[in-house]
């Protein structure tokens, strides 16, 4: 919620026009389905077809132009013209780190001149990552994108203007049952939790 302030507040002023919102990596529509209705057009991409059928139906109801590709960003051959703002929202996580660079700058290049790219992740300091030092392996850590380290990589690239923002967020659940539900999802269901042993450090965890 703080954050979507934000966009309305800090964001949205500073952009050339509310013409067109790209959302790559759109998962639900939490962001595409208020933030379309700021636009003249939204496009997500997003491969779930599931997801990508309910946010179209949401978008009828709601009278919101939006359109959607059921692909990935890496295979999708961009047509859908220039954008005033593009938001990544935790979804570099699913791109492997030797293709971030050019999945980002295939991004970066549909803005016109003034546009914003956004790329929402965990920081380095938030407690998340005590999550991955607990359950991933030294080469899945490796492979996890934080904020900071993808702004000095832009940076170094040379991308102009790269600012960070932290967001402070709290998560409070329940029961033991959700926050295991929440370590599975936060790891991205890529630690099998299928034995006693590792059922057992998860729960003392």
């Amino acid at each position: 919620r703080d954050m979507r302030q934000f966009f309305e507040d800090k964001i949205f002023p500073d952009l050339p026009a509310l013409s067109h919102f790209l959302d790559i990596g759109a998962g639900r529509g939490n962001y595409a389905r208020p933030f379309s209705l700021f636009f003249e057009q939204t496009t997500i991409v997003e491969p779930n077809e599931v997801f990508v059928n309910d946010t179209l139906d949401w978008a009828k109801e709601a009278g919101s132009n939006l359109r959607a590709f059921n692909a990935s960003w890496q295979d999708l051959v961009w047509q859908g013209g220039e954008t005033d703002l593009v938001l990544m929202s935790h979804m570099l996580y699913y791109v492997p780190k030797m293709q971030r660079l050019t999945f980002i700058r295939k991004a970066y290049e549909t803005l016109k001149r003034g546009g914003l790219l956004l790329i929402v992740l965990n920081s380095e300091i938030c407690g998340i990552r005590d999550v991955y030092k607990a359950f991933y392996t030294k080469d899945l850590l490796d492979e996890m994108p934080f904020g900071e380290e993808v702004a000095a990589l832009l940076r170094a690239e040379g991308y102009p203007n790269v600012e960070e923002r932290i967001f402070p967020a709290v998560i409070t659940l329940p029961s033991r049952e959700e926050a295991a539900q929440l370590i599975d999802f936060l790891l991205l269901r890529r630690v099998p939790f299928n034995d006693e042993g590792s059922i057992a450090k998860r729960e003392a965890f």
